[in-house]
């Protein structure tokens, strides 16, 4: 006798005998779920650390897996004379934080972060929902006209902490 084992997600199609699949499907299942635990208790530490203002960036680190993410260009000047990138960077982190606040949104900056990673905002939408905001330490050209700076959304939800995007199992 032969049970045949589909995993749906993956498209994979197994075959085994009877006898050894029971065990075996019971063994890997139980195994993925107790791994999938204990890796979601530990990022939701993760997200309760940045919540609390406490976090780092391995924690920033570990929550981009879970994440679903999108980025915009924001134009900067290109081979600036002095700090003059850094006026509308702060008028942009101002008009952020200042909207978030009219709409009762929950922001904060996330610290201990070194320049290298660019700057790191976290906006607590609800109990559910997290986003957080990074902003590009460096100026990127773009097709050789404008130089920009890459601002990146990365949102995620407790039922998303479960499973990271790349899971296969």
């Amino acid at each position: 006798m032969f049970l045949v084992n589909v995993d749906v997600p993956n498209g994979h199609l197994f075959v085994r005998s009877y006898s050894e699949s029971i065990h075996d499907i019971f063994h890997t299942i139980n195994n993925t779920v107790r791994r999938r635990d204990r890796e979601c208790g530990e990022v939701l530490q993760c997200r309760s650390k940045l919540l609390s203002g406490k976090g780092s960036f391995p924690d920033v680190r570990r929550l981009l897996a879970y994440s679903s993410s999108m980025s915009f260009p924001l134009r900067f000047f290109c081979n600036p004379r002095g700090n003059i990138n850094n006026i509308p960077l702060e008028l942009t982190i101002s008009f952020l934080i200042n909207c978030s606040r009219d709409i009762g949104i929950d922001i904060s900056r996330v610290n201990d972060i070194s320049e290298e990673n660019g700057q790191w905002f976290l906006f607590n939408l609800d109990n559910e929902h997290t986003c957080m905001l990074n902003i590009a330490p460096k100026c990127e050209m773009m097709n050789n006209e404008y130089s920009f700076k890459s601002l990146s959304f990365h949102s995620f939800g407790i039922g998303d902490l479960y499973t990271t995007r790349l899971d296969e199992d």
